[in-house]
């Protein structure tokens, strides 16, 4: 049999459908009222009804039984739209009633502007936070809502204290709202904005030509190490202005001589003036072989020679140093120099490498109460080399004894000098010529412990990195 309340459910349905309902069928068939959780009459008007589906009393029409019933659409419910729990339909919608703001708990039921749902329950944010959307949030350092609800940081940006700021770590610099390292971005390369062609890279702030086809990058310019006679086999490895490079091999080219690597005319060459190593001094000239001026230096017996250093013609020509004061240091025969002398190959060279050691051997047989008058650099392929005398000297000598370094170069002898440190593992030195450190130039540099390939070079016109092998000489008188 029927119960009241499905009873009911099928006279409205019946009446939505014909769109109208006469007062006597209204009559017959009272609306049940509100359940408390029960299926009990509301009042005793009404029969009662157990909780089982038993008959009902004689003043309701009995319709037949209940497959008949169920047939003509008793007990029935819009299951159209269903929602998984703990969801719940709220107007049409489902909805997580534990958590949404507008229908927290139950449905309808809205929390305020300030008050978040939380387990079905309003709860007020906590200040300064604010709700946007469903949940509260710190709208002074919350990326998503920035100062205000929906205001988004973007790039690199972050929230603080309610505004979008770009905020870069250590490196790093802002272009426009991202973070960039300006020494590698091809976009941002050296400054913002500035953009690298397609085909460059962004290498130590500045955009370089990227080599194809066999070509190789030698500062800054793509070449063949095959045919380039300043790059020949390696970058820096000069073949001489009378020199060419075949498969990677310097040769000479007719009326030139190889010295010291090099190829040159020793007939006007003033450094191999008539043969190779025979030097006609700092602005000497060479013509047919022949020194036709010593520059600074004095010429004795038909050669030039720097009378300051010379020790066969020490301060005059003849003068030779000899027993216990063999050298020659501004003019006077005094005791030996310190000297490092070390064989360099081509590649890398350790930092417990012999050539490393015994730098800092010689570093360390530097006397602090010696006034050393002269300092040089020079080797096998320079054996004039640079060369500074006076005070200065001293005060690189003492630099090299005691590892402290320089901020800014002294000039000295023609050359720009420094001692510095930083330039590879800690406690490493160098000494240089160029007028800068730690970098890849062209001239006289040494610094044996650095632990790669980039120890130096002690000629006027060879590379600090990858450099050609060679025997590179500093001496402190």
């Amino acid at each position: 049999m029927l119960r009241p309340a499905a009873l009911a459910a099928i006279v409205a349905l019946a009446c939505l459908s014909s769109l109208a309902c006469s007062s006597t069928t209204q009559e017959e068939t009272p609306a049940p009222k509100k359940d408390s959780g029960t299926d009990s009459a509301a009042d005793s008007s009404e029969p009662t009804d157990s909780g089982t589906d038993g008959d009902i009393d004689s003043t309701v029409p009995e319709t037949g039984d209940d497959s008949t019933s169920d047939t003509g659409g008793s007990d029935a419910t819009d299951t159209s739209t269903k929602c998984d729990p703990p969801a719940k339909l709220c107007s049409g919608v489902c909805v997580d009633t534990s958590i949404d703001p507008t229908n927290c708990g139950a449905c309808g039921f809205k929390c305020t502007t300030k008050e978040e749902c939380t387990g079905g329950t309003c709860v007020a944010c906590e200040d300064p936070k604010v709700r946007c959307g469903s949940k509260c949030t710190n709208i002074k350092d919350d990326p998503l809502n920035c100062g205000v609800c929906g205001k988004v940081c973007v790039g690199d940006e972050k929230c603080i204290a309610g505004g979008c700021s770009v905020v870069c770590d250590a490196g790093f610099k802002k272009c426009g709202t991202t973070c960039v390292s300006l020494v590698s971005d091809k976009n941002n390369c050296g400054a913002c904005g500035v953009k690298c062609a397609t085909d460059e890279d962004c290498i130590s702030a500045a955009c370089e030509k990227v080599c194809s086809g066999g070509m190789t990058k030698c500062f800054g310019v793509c070449v063949d190490l095959a045919t380039d006679k300043d790059n020949c086999s390696a970058c820096g490895k000069s073949c001489g202005s009378g020199g060419k490079c075949t498969s990677g091999v310097c040769s000479c080219v007719t009326g030139s001589s190889l010295c010291g690597g090099l190829c040159v005319d020793t007939s006007i060459d003033p450094k191999n003036c008539g043969a190779c190593g025979v030097s006609c001094g700092p602005g000497g000239t060479c013509a047919g072989g022949v020194c036709t001026s010593c520059g600074t230096w004095t010429k004795c017996s038909g050669l030039c020679v720097d009378t300051m250093t010379d020790s066969k013609n020490c301060k005059t020509c003849g003068t030779v140093c000899s027993g216990l004061t063999p050298d020659c240091v501004g003019g006077t025969c005094v005791k030996t120099a310190v000297t490092y002398s070390e064989s360099f190959p081509f590649g890398t060279v350790s930092s417990g490498s012999s050539q490393c050691t015994n730098w800092d051997k010689f570093r360390s047989s530097l006397s602090a109460s010696t006034t050393y008058a002269k300092i040089t650099i020079k080797g096998s392929l320079d054996s004039v080399g640079a060369v500074c005398s006076g005070s200065t000297a001293n005060t690189l000598c003492q630099n090299l004894r005691t590892g402290t370094g320089m901020t800014t170069p002294v000039s000295c002898g023609a050359f720009s000098w420094m001692t510095g440190v930083g330039c590879g593992p800690a406690g490493v030195i160098e000494l240089t010529a160029t007028g800068s450190l730690c970098a890849c130039n062209t001239g006289f540099t040494v610094r044996p412990c650095i632990n790669n390939n980039n120890w130096g070079n002690a000629s006027s016109s060879g590379a600090t990195c990858s450099g050609a092998a060679q025997t590179m000489t500093v001496q402190c008188e």
